[in-house]
């Protein structure tokens, strides 16, 4: 937990003066989501509940560029891969990734195997400094112009719904830029906006959830802001403030959007009264996401084409905690589901230290989930969480640590540039918004030399991917953690009749006298489906014997 409070601290935005114009959606909505300043909204509007909504648009896919599905579960099969928009690819040569640039290289990502993706905050954004958060949000209904325009959004849709991937976008609900004419027009108490955010007369003393402050002066009183004062928080007690965001969900999930990634989650509702300890998981919080899981996200489901598949979608959580009531307190909520996955940041801790007892731990927890609960791993994203694994760790190690996550119970996200090693920035360590570092350039010389290395960890993460999608048990397996010797790690996944067992060793070293004991199920031999080296064991009377390589990876279809 020590971890986990040090890297919170380490969390900064940014955002910078710019212009403020009206938010419109696009002209094809079937109804025009609402913009500002229309509709207006009284002066006190108090939401009776989080599960009370009141003016939402049409749940309405848009068929030319939303995907129907077989599975409403279709995303546990899924390898996922998180796009920094800006960082990607530049289609035109301004030096700002963009979203045609994406849709350039949607054939490489399904060459990778990666058939979901994760896009970063694409909205127009304040931020001027282009490798910063984009989370200061001016307008959710336009793209920021640097990344390109919202017909660019829908031909990424279509060509990559064409090739069978799904698309989830950055949805931020917490808060806005401080530049947002909703924010504007609060401060200035126009318009009836003034609840739509936090106010009050005095700061008060309280401090946030890591120490900083949460009050922010501004001339016409002090406005709550958990992150820092250029990103004010939404008041979600306010009925028209809360409708008006959850129609952003469904103006871009209508749009085509096969889900979300939902940023912040664990800040939405503070405890007004005292705000002191209360900044994070409020049981309105909670029943806010069950609610838009089942009163929004469930609706489309009900939406088919014509040969019967659903417009199915999901969301996952940005719920950086190591604690697992927290983990699992999103996903299922008075015993209703909420999130359909939660990211696994435990578990990106105890990979990035190679910490085979919290593995272990960890992976007892993960042994005991049931459907449908599920996790999203990752090795390192956009934030201060780790540093990116080639940063860290070297050769072949970096291979068992990247075969660890494939393999594991969840569905990975790789961050985009891993799969060819791509180390952080040195420049912005130590400086602030450090975390700058993780959101570079792609590297698409090293991408084209490794695509032509069969060697290479690119096509190592191919093969893995594609042996993950080979065995179901893989996919949806349970866990059955092995007891095994020095720095190995051995687990079973087994979904069905089919067990599939995969050994690594954690150390660049060998384990000369590696032997562990299998729970066979037959006398048939173990097959080999794959490894990262040259096998050296042996079957012995049901045990696994001989020398583990140094960093070896081996998985084995057990009878």
């Amino acid at each position: 937990m020590k971890l986990l409070k040090l890297a919170l601290v380490l969390i900064l935005f940014g955002a910078c003066a710019g212009q403020n114009p009206p938010e419109n959606p696009s002209a094809n909505q079937t109804r025009a989501a609402p913009s500002v300043p229309d509709p207006m909204p009284p002066a006190s509007d108090p939401s009776p509940s989080p599960n009370v909504f009141r003016d939402l648009i049409p749940i309405q896919p848009e068929l030319a560029t939303s995907l129907a599905l077989e599975r409403a579960d279709w995303y546990l099969d899924s390898v996922a891969y998180h796009i920094w928009v800006n960082a990607f690819h530049d289609s035109d040569g301004s030096g700002v990734g963009d979203l045609k640039g994406i849709t350039q290289k949607l054939d490489y990502l399904a060459n990778l195997g990666i058939d979901l993706i994760w896009l970063s905050p694409f909205f127009e954004s304040s931020s001027e400094a282009i490798n910063l958060h984009m989370y200061d949000t001016i307008n959710h209904y336009n793209v920021d112009p640097r990344f390109g325009n919202n017909q660019d959004v829908e031909e990424l849709l279509r060509e990559a719904h064409r090739r069978g991937m799904k698309v989830i976008f950055d949805y931020v609900p917490n808060h806005v830029s401080n530049k947002h004419p909703w924010f504007v027009q609060s401060a200035n108490n126009q318009n009836g906006y003034r609840d739509w955010f936090v106010w009050r007369t005095r700061a008060g003393s309280q401090r946030g959830p890591w120490g900083q402050s949460v009050w922010h002066r501004h001339s016409s009183g002090f406005y709550y802001g958990v992150f820092w004062s250029g990103m004010p928080d939404i008041n979600w007690r306010h009925q028209p403030a809360k409708d008006t965001m959850t129609n952003v969900a469904i103006h871009w999930l209508n749009k085509g959007f096969d889900g979300m990634r939902v940023d912040a989650i664990k800040y939405l509702y503070e405890d007004v009264r005292s705000l002191e300890g209360g900044y994070a998981d409020q049981p309105e919080t909670l029943a806010f996401f069950e609610a838009l899981r089942n009163q929004i996200l469930e609706q489309y489901s009900q939406k088919k084409d014509a040969s019967g598949k659903a417009y199915h979608k999901m969301m996952v959580a940005e719920n950086w905690t190591g604690d697992y009531r927290s983990l699992l307190s999103y996903l299922m909520v008075d015993n209703k589901p909420a999130f359909h996955l939660s990211f696994d940041f435990p578990l990106a801790y105890y990979l990035d230290n190679l910490n085979k007892t919290g593995i272990l731990e960890h992976g007892k927890w993960v042994s005991a989930l049931k459907p449908p609960l599920s996790l999203a791993t990752f090795l390192s994203n956009h934030d201060n969480v780790t540093i990116r694994p080639s940063s860290k760790h070297q050769g072949n190690l970096l291979r068992a640590v990247i075969a660890i996550q494939l393999f594991w119970p969840g569905v990975p996200f790789i961050y985009y540039g891993n799969e060819i090693g791509m180390p952080d920035a040195s420049r912005f360590a130590g400086q602030p918004h450090a975390d700058r570092r993780h959101r570079q350039p792609f590297d698409w010389t090293l991408a084209e030399t490794q695509l032509n290395n069969p060697n290479s960890l690119l096509n190592f993460h191919k093969q893995a991917i594609r042996v993950r999608r080979s065995r179901p048990s893989l996919r949806r397996g349970n866990l059955d953690m092995i007891e095994s010797p020095n720095k190995s790690l051995v687990f079973i996944r087994q979904f069905n009749n089919e067990r599939t067992l995969v050994v690594l060793n954690l150390q660049d070293a060998e384990i000369p006298d590696f032997s562990i004991e299998l729970p066979m199920a037959s006398s048939q031999t173990p097959r080999l489906l794959w490894s990262s080296g040259s096998p050296t064991l042996r079957l012995q009377n049901n045990k696994l014997v001989g020398p583990l390589g140094a960093a070896f990876v081996g998985v084995w279809d057990l009878p």
